[in-house]
């Protein structure tokens, strides 16, 4: 692939980074009155909400700090930054009567979702913290990734068909069924994030994953490693299907559950699967024909050949007619833009210079550039602008830049890996 083109795009993103993801959120996230970080702007990125804060937003917002200052050591602001989201997450979100990180609080650190507790926003604590600690040095980002590594293995990790539940009450034991709910939760038929109550998602052990490669590096438990290779074991064995698929989600047992598959964790699962099967010692090689053939699939039944991009979900893993017609939700979220991209790009440096992953990810620039970047206000929209109601398009009032769910780090992540693939770096070296 010609250098010209490399040495270009890895220009565009860097100036991207700073302009539509450093300076909007930093430091405009940090709450110097309350601690955490902010979770809801407008349009014109005023505070906007009732700043709840899911341990999902705070552990990745800190995360991403973690990661701007590894990329970029001349910059002393990130080592503060990072300590300020660590300071949060061990001070206020940690539950000290009954060990684990409550899932949610309020502006004021009050318990909020009947003070329950899930896998999703720990395995980015795990990850977060260590990040934080490879940045710091300091000892406690470490010592919370291994407390929170330990809260998971003794009440989510299930020991008789292998892999993690999602959530837990207070007192960490596991919800299973809506007779498990806290009773202030009792009326729900489901958990927080909108599963089935005791099911097994892909998302959960996509990010479980990425945590445990992150902790493997740097942890002595041999636990860490092998619970590493259980979860790429039930990725590849029971969630992704021969076709590159993903199950979106499984029953306890495995099984996979009929519904729409989201196309975001096939390109998502895909990037991170060669860095956990290295970490593993098994063939990168073997990990990524794996992710290629999840990328193809990924192309074939998401990309929006009329408007560019990805949709977000579509027919099942195990395509299957609901009253006759085949679903297809055509909403261009931001992270599958993000995912699928990182993705592409890894393949695309393994083509010939005008390889179809290239053709695809510049295309993919394109709609990134017209339809996601604000080149107004700063920043990237959740969604692609041309998704968008008609009023909303008229206006561009009405579509907030961020939420509890939308944080800095799919845009940030995606920013810093391209980068690093476009300049031939190490995944952890310095941009600057």
């Amino acid at each position: 692939m010609g250098d010209d083109w490399r040495v270009a795009r890895a220009a565009t993103l860097r100036a991207g980074l700073t302009r539509d993801v450093i300076d909007p959120w930093f430091p405009r996230s940090i709450d110097r009155a309350d601690g955490g970080f902010l979770s809801g702007f407008d349009h014109r990125w005023r505070p906007i909400g009732a700043q709840d804060r899911l341990l999902e937003f705070q552990a990745r917002q800190t995360r991403t700090a973690a990661r701007l200052g590894v990329a970029l050591p001349a910059d002393a602001r990130w080592p503060e930054y990072t300590r300020h989201g660590m300071r949060y997450l061990d001070r206020v979100m940690r539950d000290t009567t009954h060990g684990g990180w409550f899932a949610q609080v309020d502006r004021a650190g009050q318990a909020q979702l009947g003070a329950t507790k899930d896998a999703h926003g720990t395995a980015y604590l795990i990850s977060c913290g260590v990040e934080a600690h490879q940045l710091t040095g300091d000892a406690l980002p470490l010592e919370i990734a291994h407390q929170a590594f330990e809260w998971l293995e003794t009440t989510l990790h299930d020991d008789e068909h292998g892999g993690y539940h999602g959530w837990t009450t207070q007192q960490g034991k596991t919800i299973l069924s809506s007779a498990d709910l806290p009773p202030d939760l009792a009326h729900r038929s489901d958990d927080h994030q909108g599963h089935g109550i005791g099911l097994k998602d892909a998302n959960v052990h996509s990010d479980l994953l990425e945590a445990f490669t992150l902790l493997a590096g740097v942890s002595t438990d041999a636990r860490v490693r092998l619970r590493l290779a259980e979860v790429y074991e039930v990725l590849t064995q029971h969630f992704v299907t021969s076709a590159g698929a993903v199950h979106y989600l499984l029953l306890a047992d495995l099984t996979p559950v009929p519904g729409l598959e989201h196309y975001g964790y096939p390109a998502q699962t895909g990037h991170r699967l060669p860095a956990a099967a290295k970490q593993l010692g098994r063939s990168v090689d073997e990990a990524l024909a794996v992710a290629r053939q999840m990328l193809e699939h990924v192309l074939e039944w998401a990309w929006d050949a009329d408007r560019g991009g990805f949709d977000e979900a579509g027919p099942a893993a195990e395509p299957r007619a609901i009253g006759g017609v085949q679903l297809r939700i055509r909403k261009r979220p931001w992270w599958v833009q993000t995912e699928a991209a990182k993705l592409l790009l890894r393949l695309a440096l393994d083509e010939p210079a005008h390889g179809r992953y290239r053709v695809h990810f510049d295309q993919l620039m394109d709609v990134l550039d017209r339809e996601f970047v604000d080149h107004r206000n700063g920043g990237w929209e959740m969604k692609a602008r041309g998704d968008w109601g008609r009023r909303q398009r008229w206006t561009g009032r009405s579509m907030p830049k961020s939420d509890k769910w939308k944080d800095a780090s799919h845009e940030a992540d995606f920013h810093l890996a391209a980068i690093r693939l476009l300049r031939g770096l190490e995944p952890d070296a310095p941009i600057d």
